[in-house]
């Protein structure tokens, strides 16, 4: 049974899995892991209903983001303590259905806008934890979402540090804009924002746009039908770096679907910064990059420790240079 249910989680992952077998075999499958896990799946009209009849709790979902469902139904406590619930009839709710703002559980400065799902804060505090942030610092957060992560990042390294936002899912772009304006208005502090993926080269890929926190680069995944495909604007650390006058990179942040093992090929850059790097690693078709991503980071003599991330079965990557 374990082994049947690591194979068919990874068709999950997989938007083709749907095109070969339409929704009807899935929605079996994720009705039988709900019923596991003590919940009910409910497909409705108007959204995805997880429910915990026996604490009377329901997390809402979009239709179009259906492959995520398996992972809600194994984290339901996970993401259901991740924001403040509201009450319907007997229920408490957790609407992720559409684009809304949410108050976070652990952050009191403002309201947070998040495309779909939340983040919970629990992860943000694990990258904060390694990275050991200070005054002035300079932080890249590959794979933005909302901006969470980069507000907490600003807020650690203050007005003299930088932190560079990268993001090419448009709807994740509008999301951020609005939390980086609420949170200007309240700081006064910027953050830096590239619409666009982070690469190999400059020349653009194609990338799926599906508002969410698996949106990813079609080039690398090497798939179609997932989300909204469109060119985006590409770059390397290197340019990055360079565009936005970094003179020190102190720590990156990289959760960017599977396309982490396009980006650290770039000699020139980890000659130059050494950062901290925190990695989490994607199944990409079929296989955990961790392995190939350790081993591209080692040529640049980095050492790696491989951590639980609370909530989620997928683990990360701590990367410290050994001259450091």
């Amino acid at each position: 049974m374990n082994n049947l249910k690591i194979f068919v989680k990874k068709l999950l992952r997989i938007k083709i899995f749907y095109i070969l077998f339409g929704h009807f075999f899935l929605r079996i499958y994720l009705k039988f892991i709900a019923y596991q896990h003590q919940l009910k799946c409910l497909f409705n009209s108007d959204s995805i209903r997880i429910i915990c009849k026996k604490t009377y709790r329901c997390i809402k979902l979009n239709h179009k983001h259906s492959i995520y469902v398996y992972d809600y139904i194994i984290s339901f406590d996970y993401y259901f303590s991740s924001v403040k619930n509201y009450k319907n009839g007997f229920y408490d709710v957790i609407d992720f259905s559409k684009p809304a703002y949410h108050e976070l559980n652990g952050y009191e400065l403002h309201p947070v806008f998040f495309p779909s799902a939340s983040e919970p804060l629990i992860t943000a505090e694990q990258y904060l934890e390694f990275a050991q942030l200070k005054d002035s610092d300079n932080v890249i957060d590959l794979g933005a979402y909302s901006g969470l992560t980069s507000i907490l990042f600003k807020s650690a390294v203050g007005q003299n540090g930088n932190v560079v936002a990268v993001e090419a899912d448009n709807y994740n772009i509008q999301a951020i804009k609005k939390n980086f304006n609420l949170y200007n208005k309240i700081t006064q502090l910027n953050i830096h924002l590239f619409e666009g993926a982070i690469y190999k080269n400059d020349h653009g890929l194609l990338y799926a746009s599906e508002g969410n926190m698996g949106s990813s680069s079609s080039d690398v995944l090497q798939y179609r039908s997932r989300g909204i495909e469109k060119k985006v604007p590409s770059i390397t650390l290197s340019g990055l770096a360079g565009k936005y006058n970094l003179g020190r990179v102190d720590f990156i942040k990289c959760d960017i679907e599977g396309g982490e093992l396009e980006i650290f090929d770039d000699e020139q850059f980890f000659n130059k910064y050494r950062p901290k790097i925190i990695v989490e690693p994607h199944y990409v078709n079929n296989i955990l990059s961790s392995n190939l991503v350790i081993s591209t980071l080692k040529k640049y003599n980095y050492e790696v420790r491989e951590i639980e991330q609370f909530g989620v079965d997928l683990p990360l990557l701590e990367f410290s240079h050994n001259n450091k």
